[in-house]
């Protein structure tokens, strides 16, 4: 639980700065439905599987 990520886009655009200097916002860490976590965990998924995923994604997941 104490581990900041970002993607390559939002790092290169917090620069040498604090997430707060940069206007970044931190969102509070969660642990993945299990829906969330084959979507995150970056293999190839067929797209019929990756809409079937997406919708049982939980209500505010910030994948959907």
């Amino acid at each position: 639980m104490n581990l900041v990520a970002a993607c390559g886009v939002c790092n290169l655009t917090k620069a040498d700065r604090a997430p707060e200097e940069a206007g970044i916002p931190l969102y509070a860490p969660h642990l993945p439905s299990r829906f969330e976590y084959f979507l995150l965990e970056g293999r190839r998924i067929r797209c019929d599987v990756h809409d079937w995923l997406v919708a049982r994604l939980p209500k505010g997941s910030r994948l959907s």
